[in-house]
């Protein structure tokens, strides 16, 4: 048992089936982030203060509809093409602030979640799942951008 939590079985539903199959969840990789061992391939996701968190933005983030490979902004993690487009600053377990490019900010609050989410990544065939952890908070930004003077 993780200190803290409370571990309970999880049945993935498939739609469209005469029957309901069952998944096993590992969460090995839960245990190691409780004992603050290094957990290996997590650069898809983001390490803060309060541990993982999601990030919400009211509106559309607008992102260049090409960008060369060579450019330091992109990124390919697990097989995706990701841009960097800003740097999240979490300034206090209430606030938090997000800088896009070089010309607009997001002032944003921290809110604590409840009940939690679990992070969960299937493998090809659906076969296994792990629990990689535990979301406790989000940031949500719902105020237009403000300059960068």
């Amino acid at each position: 048992m993780i200190p803290g939590y409370e571990l309970t079985a999880f049945t993935i539903i498939k739609l469209n089936s005469a029957f309901m199959p069952s998944v096993p969840i590992s969460y090995d990789q839960l245990c190691l982030l409780q004992r603050g061992e290094r957990v290996p391939d997590q650069e898809s996701t983001i390490e803060t203060p309060l541990g993982k968190m999601i990030v919400e933005i009211q509106g559309t983030l607008e992102l260049p509809s090409e960008i060369s490979k060579d450019n330091e902004l992109y990124r390919s993690i697990d097989g995706y093409d990701t841009v960097h487009f800003g740097n999240l600053s979490i300034e206090s377990k209430e606030k938090a602030i997000l800088f896009v490019g070089k010309k607009q900010r997001l002032l944003g609050k921290v809110v604590k979640l409840n009940p939690p989410l679990g992070l969960l990544k299937f493998n090809d065939n659906g076969s296994n799942v792990e629990l990689l952890d535990v979301i406790e908070y989000k940031v949500i930004f719902s105020d237009r951008p403000l300059p960068i003077m």
